[in-house]
């Protein structure tokens, strides 16, 4: 999910006598150079400037997305535990600059170029699942909507696909439906049991 997908491509490229199958949802594992520019734009003007370090740093403004991200509330609890690593200013600098990396379009370079790298590697090399949630806002892009060209690329450079379109979900989809997530990606891991 999200930034691990790239953390688990980049391990599998690495490690692929220990790798037989991946499953994701809503992460970053290839390029996505089709992103228009006016949202690589708009999100790099809002991160990159002393603004967006405001609003990480001073406001922990990517945490509190977390409600934005869920389509049901979720219990303080819950989130105490989400907000628990990230209680002071000087915490929050790991997720500054985990959105300054994320990849939108073929920016930064060094993201872009990783992600190409492992993907390059990993081609039908292993057995994939990707799990798609359909947005309930449809202003919200999806990862990978089946018929854009993200997913066709998937679907040409992996010949055991298993490319599961799921019920109405947002960005947190683990949130969501985490039971149907968990009862998905276990029928996909019995295949190898």
């Amino acid at each position: 999910h999200d930034w691990g997908a790239m953390m688990t491509f980049d391990y599998a490229a690495k490690h692929k006598d220990k790798v037989i199958a991946l499953t994701m949802f809503e992460g970053f594992a290839v390029g996505w150079p089709e992103v228009p520019n006016s949202i690589d734009g708009q999100y790099y003007s809002l991160v990159a400037g002393a603004e967006g370090e405001r609003l990480v740093i001073e406001e922990n403004f990517w945490l509190n997305l977390i409600q934005l991200g869920s389509n049901r509330p979720l219990p303080q609890e819950l989130l105490d535990i989400y907000y628990a690593p990230w209680q002071t200013e000087d915490s929050r600098w790991p997720i500054r600059q985990f959105h300054l990396d994320i990849p939108i379009g073929t920016h930064p370079a060094h993201s872009y170029n990783w992600m190409e790298s492992n993907f390059a590697a990993l081609r039908h090399s292993l057995e994939l699942q990707i799990l798609v949630f359909q947005k309930v806002d449809e202003n919200t892009p999806l990862t990978f909507p089946p018929d854009s060209v993200h997913a066709a690329r998937f679907k040409s450079a992996f010949s055991k696909l298993d490319y599961v379109v799921l019920g109405a979900g947002n960005h947190f989809s683990q949130e969501d439906y985490p039971t149907l997530l968990a009862q998905t990606m276990a029928k996909h891991i019995e295949k190898f049991a």
